[in-house]
């Protein structure tokens, strides 16, 4: 098998590009991403508010989230590098929440064949999520697990209402720490669908405001781990799923019944 593998350098390059698109280009690179994967290797789901490389084969994938939204309201981008950490010089924000989680997103999606959905105003409601939700319902039946590259830091494994002990040791064995997350896509996909959720660190901190910054080190690092666990969850059933609140065991074990 060849391996397909970003080197550092590329997948910097990948990040910049990400980093540089203003809001509408990055949609047209995401597309031209996915035409530069295999021939029949996926499907392009197209909306508005979401795209969705989907493989081609019938198996049981987890389903990686991220947003190409930002808060940022121009892009008046001047990236500085500095021992691998990126500010924007132009005191704004950086962007790379979540513009470094598509790259990681679009870095795997040349190795591992699984559900990549690219979400936009996740900033605003996780409206992508939602419309992902409700119109592709016939996925989540091909869909283990939802992983989320959209945390702050290098270490979290951020956990919501449903997780799965064995999906999160998955990323401990590498020296990540579980945390309790508040909000971001897959928590909101998950409250449709229960299923394991949780959302990996990729590098980024001070979201939000001008002094954002982007560890590229962290985030290509994140990029390996993915690349080495991600295979083994394809076809993976999860039998310990779990819910914070007792207010949702009863919904756990109305969809199990219904399913």
């Amino acid at each position: 098998m060849i391996d397909m593998t970003l080197k550092f350098k590329e997948f910097k390059n990948l990040v910049y590009e990400c980093l540089e698109c203003d809001y509408t280009h990055i949609r047209n690179l995401i597309t031209e991403e996915y035409f530069r994967l295999n021939i029949g290797d996926y499907s392009l789901i197209r909306s508005d508010n979401y795209l969705a490389f989907v493989p081609y084969t019938k198996q049981v994938v987890p389903l990686i989230c991220t947003h190409y939204d930002t808060i940022v309201k121009d892009y008046n981008l001047k990236i500085v590098e500095k021992n691998n950490i990126l500010s924007n010089k132009n005191d704004n924000i950086l962007g790379a929440d979540d513009r470094v989680g598509v790259a990681i997103a679009l870095a795997l999606s040349k190795k591992i064949p699984l559900i990549y959905l690219f979400t936009d105003l996740e900033e605003v409601g996780g409206i992508g999520a939602k419309d992902f939700c409700f119109n592709n319902e016939y996925l989540f039946y091909r869909i283990n697990s939802y992983i989320g590259l959209d945390r702050c830091g290098n270490k979290d494994v951020a956990i919501y209402e449903y997780y799965s002990d064995e999906l999160n040791r998955m990323f401990m064995k590498h020296k990540y720490e579980v945390v309790t997350g508040t909000y971001t896509d897959v928590s909101v996909i998950a409250s449709y669908i229960p299923k394991p959720t949780t959302n990996i660190s990729v590098g980024f901190n001070n979201e939000h405001t001008n002094k954002e910054s982007l560890d590229i080190q962290a985030a290509y690092h994140t990029y390996e781990i993915l690349c080495k666990e991600l295979p083994n969850l394809i076809n993976k059933q999860f039998r310990d799923m779990k819910c914070i609140t007792y207010m949702y065991r009863s919904n756990i074990d109305l969809y199990e019944e219904i399913l």
